[in-house]
């Protein structure tokens, strides 16, 4: 069986009970449509589901070093992106776990990507079995968002 594609995915998860339930979903969401389009997703926000087998909550503390650890799975990976929905909440400010998860990413030599076009590109320029192959955005394959990538390649 061939190395699968892993992809992380990053997007803000705190915030008020709708914003973060509206979070959860997307990410969700994604992490759904990249498992359909054979990758293989790491999804920080399914902790939701283990969340409600306790009646106490996860401390934030130990909920974002489960996160990092979970980024972590990836490094070394030829394989592997993190892949960063938004670095903004609903109310514009920054969300500083995302950045977190971007510097970590690219201390441990992660690819960052913020578009569909951009993974699907990466992956494609990493057929299994082979080495990495830097993935290089070209104008034509940006699309709008947020994404301010600190110390970025």
């Amino acid at each position: 069986m061939s190395e699968p594609f892993w992809v992380y995915i990053a997007a803000p998860i705190t915030g008020l009970p709708s914003e973060y339930l509206a979070n959860v979903a997307a990410i969700s969401r994604l992490s759904r449509e990249l498992m359909e389009d054979h990758y293989c997703p790491i999804n920080p926000a399914a902790d939701f589901l283990e969340g409600l087998m306790s009646p106490h909550p996860i401390a934030l503390d130990l909920y974002h070093g489960r996160a990092l650890d979970l980024l972590r799975l990836l490094e070394g990976r030829p394989r592997a992106a993190l892949y960063v929905m938004r670095t903004t909440r609903a109310d514009g400010s920054r969300a500083t776990g995302v950045i977190r998860e971007i510097e970590c990413a690219h201390e441990w030599g992660i690819q960052v990507v913020s578009t569909r076009t951009e993974l699907d590109r990466l992956r494609d320029a990493s057929p299994p079995g082979q080495e990495r192959h830097e993935y290089q955005p070209t104008p034509s394959s940006a699309e709008p968002h947020d994404l301010v990538i600190p110390g970025g390649r």
